[in-house]
């Protein structure tokens, strides 16, 4: 039988999980004696009671929301859970208030903003400029977080007062039907940062049915001296944020008051990983 080569590339998430566990202990014997170890202690997983030992420890509040001093961890959560629930922790830590309020606070560095995933945060100009509602990503900058506009497409049909700003990815044909009447005098705005996505943006508005007379071009335009900008910020809260959430507090309440505890008042399942993933 050829001998496995435990340190050829991976393929799949298990496969990757296990490489790194196995790199932890120092090899392949010490993983798996480890791994019967736990598996001799008669513990189950509070989350699927399932007999599969624990070769690594789960964070009881996700390492993505910041370091502490004392990071409580459990042995109590078998791999295959551990490595399901970590994937509901991602929008937590990066599409969230908490996200932008643990920057704010200084819990976790302005560099962090570069991994927001923007699916369920909206971030927007609100100041009374021309530019009320303009959509921007927070760009890192000097230790700090500046709003950058990001390529959009902005509409005004005639007698409104501001602009209603699409992104590329928010540009359906149910979004843009109320701009679709060529009878209806309209304003197109295109916004570009530093170039990118004009193109794309063109393309994009043409595959809708919608075409427009270019006017001007302005290019590098500033605040003017004085002018202060208010962000606004709106976010959806999903059922993944919620079972992280409710995750963080299961943890905590397994560190506190002892797994056992939980496995004696509960009798099933708890957002347990699916067998049909793994």
């Amino acid at each position: 039988m050829p001998k496995r080569d435990h340190n050829r590339p991976v393929h799949t998430a298990a496969q990757a999980y296990r490489a790194r566990a196995i790199q932890k202990y120092g090899g392949v014997v010490a993983y798996y004696r480890e791994y019967l170890r736990r598996w001799h202690s008669g513990r189950t997983c509070i989350y699927c009671h399932s007999s599969r030992p624990s070769v690594s420890r789960d964070q009881v509040v996700p390492e993505l929301l910041g370091a502490f001093e004392n990071s409580w961890t459990l042995d109590s959560v078998c791999d295959r859970c551990n490595h399901y629930l970590s994937r509901l922790e991602l929008p937590l830590g990066r599409d969230s208030v908490e996200a932008v309020g643990r920057i704010s606070h200084g819990v976790k560095p302005a560099s962090s903003a570069d991994k927001f995933l923007y699916k369920r945060m909206k971030t927007s100009l609100a100041s009374g400029s021309e530019h009320h509602g303009m959509r921007a990503r927070l760009v890192p900058c000097e230790g700090d977080v500046t709003p950058t506009p990001e390529a959009q497409v902005g509409f005004r049909l005639d007698g409104e007062e501001q602009f209603n700003y699409l992104t590329e990815r928010e540009l359906t044909p149910e979004r843009v039907a109320p701009y679709s009447d060529p009878m209806r005098p309209l304003e197109i705005k295109l916004i570009n940062a530093r170039g990118a996505g004009f193109i794309e943006l063109l393309n994009r508005l043409s595959s809708l049915g919608i075409t427009f007379e270019e006017r001007y071009r302005a290019f590098d335009q500033g605040m003017e001296p004085g002018e202060t900008i208010t962000i606004q910020y709106d976010f959806d809260i999903d059922n993944d944020l919620l079972r992280a959430v409710s995750k963080i507090g299961f943890n905590c309440a397994a560190f506190v008051l002892g797994a056992d505890v939980l496995r004696r008042k509960l009798n099933g399942r708890v957002m347990a990983a699916p067998s049909s993933r793994h």
